[in-house]
């Protein structure tokens, strides 16, 4: 919890927060500390659930996924990345099994959804749909530099980026999630934000 603590205030004093410190203001650090923790039960899972995700950009998905079929590659990723930076556990299945998983989680204040792109930050998982059906899901990671992905020494600068699973290549890969949608002819479905929540 220290670690992830210490990357949330960082993340937390140069997003804009209300809560900051100004040059000469006397703090209480106690105090600072507590409301440091508290805010970050309710985001740290954001900040570890995208680092982790980023950390997998080029590996082959048997490496990190090595029980997946290829038809539910995308649900294997999110549900692995998910696992290792939190240690949450949702049952193997597809997307649409892992929606409903979210929505029962949702009942119990463990998850938010997001129904607009443009209230996403790093760390939320997204859906995608195709003619009104469930059909991909990823890692929201927001800006993000660095290698496609797939071997060509190609790298990119994106704001919207999404770490996702792809089946075609069977690597871990990053997309601008705005030209993934226009090419595959894909919509935002919607996003979940997980949070802590007593078990």
């Amino acid at each position: 919890m220290g670690y992830a603590l210490s990357l949330f205030i960082s993340f937390y004093l140069f997003s804009g927060s209300t809560t900051s410190i100004h040059s000469g203001q006397v703090v209480d650090w106690a105090k600072y500390y507590k409301e440091m923790k508290r805010q970050c039960m309710s985001t740290c899972y954001q900040i570890t659930i995208s680092s982790k995700a980023i950390s997998y950009v080029g590996r082959k998905s048997k490496e990190v996924c090595p029980w997946v079929p290829s038809n539910v590659a995308c649900a294997a990723f999110t549900r692995t990345v998910i696992k290792r930076s939190t240690g949450l556990l949702f049952d193997r299945g597809s997307a649409l099994v892992h929606w409903y998983q979210f929505m029962r989680r949702s009942r119990r204040g463990g998850a938010k959804f997001i129904s607009k792109t443009n209230n996403l930050i790093p760390g939320d998982v997204v859906f995608y749909a195709e003619n009104g059906y469930l059909m991909h899901t990823g890692i929201y990671v927001g800006r993000y530099c660095g290698p496609v992905g797939n071997n060509t020494g190609k790298r990119v600068a994106y704001k919207d980026a999404v770490i996702q699973n792809s089946s075609s290549e069977k690597r871990i890969l990053s997309f601008s999630m705005r030209e993934f949608m226009e090419t595959q002819g894909q919509t935002f479905l919607g996003a979940v934000r997980l949070a802590h929540v007593n078990q």
